[in-house]
């Protein structure tokens, strides 16, 4: 869902179609409606209001076939008109209305921008949510039309969700670094006093967005995280797992004893114990698909390090290859190292074949208002007008980095048939791959290696969330011989602006025979590999699937 808003000073009601927004105040009156209304339409309105039982906050009524009224009662003037915000476009999702019109001069408050600006804010934080967390993405426009006699900041507006997205990012991040505690605590038998107790012991904790504070922001976000962190531990030790001999025990009993206090760092393993590798997730659903599980990063071991070797040789290859295909493409490889030069004439493809993301587009490159002096000399390009500095440089060389990026995506991923011979080479990537998923999907119990008396430690991952409720999973992974690794090529998105189809992406499917129809396959997971010039290895995310091979726990109290 995507809200597309324009801005008018006026409008004629008699020439808009779809939905017109109102709103009135406690005594269900409209203020400046009758500027805006013909006496017969004046009369409507009032006879709808009048017939509203003033219990609905939000009511509609159709004036014709093409326009439909709604009406928004704010009873209270106080409220926050970022939460009427939402509710409204909650409301239009509901009703699957695309085209809305709104007269923000009917707001009845002593500051009337004030308030525009927070309803529209509101809107466009709601349509956020709707898009990251819907399993399947409406990609439907929401077009709204503000008709206002006041000015509206854009620039203000703009900054407004971005801050409040950020705020939501950093949070999720830290409550995730806050899950690894609860689960080293309730295993090290560690009672914690309050969140600055656990800050001091982690850096990840202590939030750099307010300088002067040593822990994490405020003393009330502070109070709800170690909330968090309390409700969570309590709901962690209250699950109870199956042992490999059928007995149910808590999760301390059979994790053991935890080697280290989390720390962040390379390690792709959260929390280890003497008996067990544990995952910890923050509000991610495994029963969707395209949720993380295991990154090929360098210190997943040695079947992750040969399989990652392997991807990248592939790329190596079929850079190559697209090279002496298509000239375009070849004059954006170069032989040397990518320099101020080469990014200005958008060549991002390193001497080892690479894309790589310039520094310049990094956040704090692109909000400096110092020279850069990398750019100096290039005068043809940036002027006394147009100085080089770092805004300035960063938007100019991040316009043709995601240019060059298209091209790269467009004619790596063409190669589908390339793919396929490199990666399913005799021991090659699929099978370190299906050799790396045995070996972090084992079960309590499960041999280290056929014939072996050597048991593998086990493999749980613990899936925290927001209200501090806890499920645990186990993963039993297939035999390698039932995995089939397919790749394919997917459908790219229609870029709304130009009409053209973008690159899609090469996904690696991980397949098991379906035992009702063995001519179809059962997508376990998926094998993700990112493209996007930040040098990231392939991902294994949960298919469509994956449910079949995961047995769930989770407390009484926090199902």
């Amino acid at each position: 869902m995507i809200i597309k808003e324009k801005y008018t000073k006026s409008a004629n009601l008699n020439n808009l179609s779809g939905s017109i927004i109102f709103f009135a105040n406690s005594k269900f009156e409209i203020k400046n409606i009758k500027s805006l209304l013909n006496s017969s339409q004046n009369n409507l309105i009032k006879k709808n209001l009048k017939n509203n039982n003033k219990k609905k906050e939000i009511f509609s009524f159709d004036i014709s076939h093409s326009q439909k009224i709604i009406i928004y009662c704010i009873k209270n003037n106080k409220s926050s008109f970022e939460k009427n915000g939402a509710k409204l476009l909650e409301f239009f999702k509901n009703q699957n209305l695309t085209k809305i019109h709104i007269f923000g001069d009917t707001i009845e408050n002593s500051n009337n921008v004030k308030c525009l600006h927070e309803l529209i804010h509101g809107m466009k934080l709601k349509s956020y949510s709707f898009d990251k967390y819907l399993t399947k993405k409406n990609s439907e426009n929401i077009n709204i039309n503000v008709i206002s006699k006041m000015k509206i900041d854009l620039k203000l507006l703009t900054e407004m969700v971005e801050g409040v997205l950020v705020e939501k990012e950093l949070s999720n991040q830290l409550y995730g670094y806050l899950s690894e505690w609860v689960v080293y605590d309730y295993l090290a038998d560690a009672d914690r006093e309050d969140y600055a107790s656990i800050a001091e012991l982690d850096k990840r904790l202590v939030k750099t967005l307010v300088p002067e504070q040593s822990v994490y922001a405020t003393p009330e976000e502070q109070a709800e995280a170690f909330d968090f962190y309390q409700k969570a531990k309590q709901h962690l030790s209250k699950i109870k797992l199956t042992d490999e001999n059928g007995d149910t025990k808590s999760v301390k009993d059979i994790a053991g004893t935890p080697d280290a206090p989390p720390a962040g760092g390379t390690d792709p393993i959260d929390v280890r114990t003497d008996n067990s590798e544990i995952h910890v997730k923050y509000e991610e659903y495994s029963s969707k698909r395209a949720v993380r599980l295991l990154g090929l990063q360098e210190a997943a071991g040695e079947l992750a390090s040969k399989a990652r070797k392997i991807y990248y040789t592939t790329l190596y290859k079929l850079t190559q290859e697209a090279a002496s295909r298509n000239k375009d493409f070849a004059s954006r490889v170069l032989l040397g190292s990518i320099t101020p030069s080469a990014k200005l004439n958008g060549k991002f493809i390193d001497k080892k074949l690479s894309l790589r993301k310039p520094k310049e587009m990094k956040t704090a490159a692109k909000s400096s208002k110092e020279i850069n002096k990398d750019y100096e000399q290039f005068t043809d390009i940036f002027t006394e007008e147009f100085p080089a500095t770092g805004a300035n440089v960063g938007k100019y060389i991040g316009e043709k980095f995601l240019e060059a990026r298209e091209v790269y995506k467009k004619n790596i991923v063409e190669d589908l048939d390339g793919w396929n011979e490199y990666l399913n080479e005799d021991e090659g990537f699929s099978d370190f791959v299906k050799q790396y998923i045995i070996e972090a999907f084992r079960n309590l119990g499960s041999k280290v290696a056929p014939g072996s008396e050597l048991t593998a430690k086990d493999a749980l991952f613990l899936r925290f969330f927001k209200d501090g409720s806890v499920v645990a999973e186990r993963v039993d992974a297939p035999a390698m011989d039932q995995m089939n690794i397919v790749y394919e090529r997917t459908k790219g998105k229609v870029n709304k602006k130009t009409g053209e189809r973008e690159p899609g992406k090469i996904e690696g499917r991980i397949l098991i025979e379906d035992p009702k129809d063995g001519s179809k396959g059962l997508e376990l997971m998926i094998i993700e590999f990112r493209l996007d010039g930040d040098a990231h290895p392939p991902q294994i995310k949960t298919g469509s699937n994956f449910s079949r091979i995961v047995k769930t726990f989770a407390s009484e109290d926090s199902a």
